[in-house]
């Protein structure tokens, strides 16, 4: 349900850029525009006003933390009268505090709870903005209380790459799907499981590079690579 929204969020992007700029690159590439078009697209999951969705961009991490969990409950036993106690969920927080940057909720009899978050990276993401995103969005997964279960079901990170210089080349293409694969090992997921998976994007600009109009060979010259991480329990 979500991943499809992202491929279309990047994909909605880069045809923004070249209506903006008249085409398609990724220098000053603004994350922010990635991550609004994900969110709009994210969006179209909700049928109708009154549904239960709620997409909330850049909300705070103690907020989405804390509804991982059911926020109340009861205790089993009830006082000599039969009535429980209600129960509370403590607060909760992850290590490294801030925003992310798209949060979904399911709102149910008033209540939301956490159920998927997209933390949005622009252009070919270092190893260490990678990992401490991933690592973040893991801790999500780990939340207990005594109110009930962990209720998360799936995180996502985003991200693009540009192959210009080697749209064709199916080797070199592996080469870089490997490289971000492999920044997967450092992380200690003993009860999550992560995945990368890539996409074709955006394609050249035809008036740009000459292309002629009626040249159906252009399906095939690919400049922009989408990528996402996908995390869920094991």
């Amino acid at each position: 349900m979500i991943e499809d929204k992202i491929k279309k969020g990047i994909k909605n992007t880069y045809s923004d850029l070249e209506l903006f700029t008249g085409e398609i690159n990724n220098y000053d590439f603004p994350e922010y525009l990635l991550t609004v078009n994900i969110a709009k697209s994210v969006a179209e999951i909700k049928d109708c006003p009154i549904d239960p969705w709620i997409i909330k961009v850049e909300e705070s991490t103690k907020k989405f933390a804390r509804s991982c969990v059911p926020l109340l409950s009861t205790e089993d036993k009830g006082d000599e009268f039969g009535f429980a106690k209600m129960i509370i969920s403590k607060i909760k927080n992850t290590k490294r505090n801030g925003n992310m940057d798209i949060c979904i909720y399911e709102n149910i009899q008033g209540i939301n709870h956490s159920r998927y978050c997209i933390e949005v990276k622009r252009d070919s993401p270092s190893k260490k903005e990678i990992l401490k995103d991933l690592k973040r969005m893991t801790e999500l997964f780990d939340f207990q209380d005594r109110t009930g279960e962990n209720c998360f079901k799936e995180a996502y990170l985003p991200f693009v790459v540009d192959i210009t210089n080697i749209m064709d080349n199916k080797i070199k293409i592996k080469k870089v799907f490997n490289k971000y694969k492999g920044h997967l090992k450092s992380l200690n997921t003993a009860n999550v499981c992560w995945e990368l998976k890539v996409f074709y994007a955006a394609k050249f600009d035809k008036k740009n590079y000459n292309i002629p109009e009626n040249d159906d060979y252009r399906d095939h010259f690919y400049k922009i690579l989408g990528f996402y991480y996908k995390g869920k329990k094991k």
